[in-house]
């Protein structure tokens, strides 16, 4: 049966994240790039630049500078709705690349879309990453970044009551990895946590003990996590960069977890789950059956990625006690900048 004339074609996810797959091909080639990583890094950032990546329009920014326990100061953001008043909710946000890539503004678009759907604060940082900064600097990164924003949070106008920390790919290994640290050591007491698309066992893969995963997803995995690990990396302490490997995964906050169920990654987060609930801890989590690995930022050019994007921030919401509008069909079509 055809559609009749001006009628939209019915909604097919398959297909448009065939196209998704399609534009990605044409930016980056995962398997080359990864033989020089200078190729990758320039590369993955090109990805941000073809999907749309611009501030959200009812958001406005402010620039940050953290200083860190070791001297070092780091750049980051501060997303805010325009309409805000008072202290609000805060998401402490960190970027993917695979631990070895990424910068700040890479995040502007999602951390901005956060801040307008939710109507709360979201920070992102520009932690130090591997090879120059292998583990456990990208992590303590993290740590020291959520420690000051509690500690500034009057300054920054946000509620030190409803902070949550999340982060895609590395940076939802970062979500579980900075609260286990934080609880550790007595820190501040994060009311949430959002792993997006998360890696929780780096070890297997830099160990290359994954055997059932197409070949060159496993070799890709293994270049992030074992440049992330360092050379040393049979000594790393497996707890900190792996949660999984952890005795104990708790105290966390409630977590809300996303990750694509094509992406063999997912399988981490099932098992992580598990254990958490075993533990007595709080976390729900999505599994969507489009969405691939990273195609959260397609958000605003596909419906499919648009509806996950939705599921995340509803689950993000759940964890910071956020009362949300139920909302249709989220708008796509923006065009890529």
């Amino acid at each position: 049966m055809r559609n009749a004339p001006g009628e939209p074609a019915p909604y097919d996810p398959e297909a448009e994240v065939a196209e998704y797959n399609r534009i990605y091909a044409t930016v980056i080639d995962d398997v080359e790039a990864l033989r020089e990583l200078s190729r990758f890094r320039r590369e993955f950032l090109d990805l941000f630049r073809t999907f749309p990546n611009s501030v959200n329009e009812a958001v406005v920014t402010r620039e940050l500078v953290f200083d860190l326990p070791d001297a070092t100061c780091i750049r980051g953001r501060l997303f805010r709705p325009r309409d805000a008043t008072g202290e609000t909710p805060c998401l402490v946000y960190a970027h993917g690349g695979g631990f070895v890539c990424g910068e700040l503004w890479m995040t502007d678009g999602i951390a901005s879309d956060i801040a307008a759907r939710l109507g709360i604060s979201v920070v992102t940082f520009a932690y130090r990453i591997a090879p120059e900064h292998p583990f456990p600097v990208p992590l303590l990164d993290c740590v020291a970044v959520i420690e000051e924003v509690f500690a500034r949070a009057r300054e920054l106008e946000v509620d030190p009551d409803r902070i949550a920390f999340g982060g895609e790919s590395c940076g939802g290994n970062f979500a579980i990895s900075a609260p286990m640290v934080l609880a550790a050591k007595g820190g501040p007491r994060l009311r949430g946590a959002l792993p997006v698309n998360p890696v929780f066992d780096v070890h297997r893969w830099a160990r290359r003990e994954v055997t059932d995963v197409d070949p060159a997803f496993a070799e890709e995995m293994y270049v992030f996590t074992s440049t992330y690990l360092g050379p040393r990396f049979l000594h790393v302490d497996s707890a900190g960069a792996s949660p999984l490997r952890a005795a104990r995964i708790g105290p966390l906050p409630r977590t809300f977890a996303w990750a694509a169920q094509k992406d063999p990654l997912h399988l981490e987060l099932v098992e992580l789950a598990a254990r958490i609930r075993a533990e007595g801890g709080e976390i729900d989590y999505a599994l969507d059956p489009h969405a691939v690995h990273g195609s959260l930022r397609a958000r605003r050019m596909f419906r499919f990625a648009a509806e996950a994007f939705e599921r995340l921030c509803r689950g993000l919401a759940w964890t910071l006690d956020i009362a949300v509008e139920e909302r249709g069909r989220p708008e796509v079509g923006v065009a890529a900048e």
